[in-house]
């Protein structure tokens, strides 16, 4: 039985995990979907529209900004493959 529970830990870590982060992008992709429908869907013209997709893309350049820091350090060219 070695390994059973340090799996089932890591699955109820990252389904806790999951279900965090499906509630924010579905509150920010709702609020989208608001905010273009009530006013313009050009961001420049419809400010709340504008605070939306910048709060996305904050939203998700905080989670790239790990793996782009990662693959900074680690190039793929200089991996080589015999």
């Amino acid at each position: 039985m070695a390994g059973h529970s340090q799996f089932k830990n890591i699955m109820y870590r990252k389904g806790r995990q999951d279900a965090v982060k499906s509630k924010l992008f579905g509150k920010l992709a709702r609020e989208i979907t608001v905010s273009a429908k009530l006013g313009l869907p050009d961001p420049g013209m419809n400010p709340r529209l504008r605070a939306a997709i910048i709060a996305i893309v904050g939203a998700i350049a905080g989670a790239l900004y790990p793996a782009f820091k990662a693959a900074q350090k680690d190039p793929i060219d200089a991996l080589a493959y015999e």
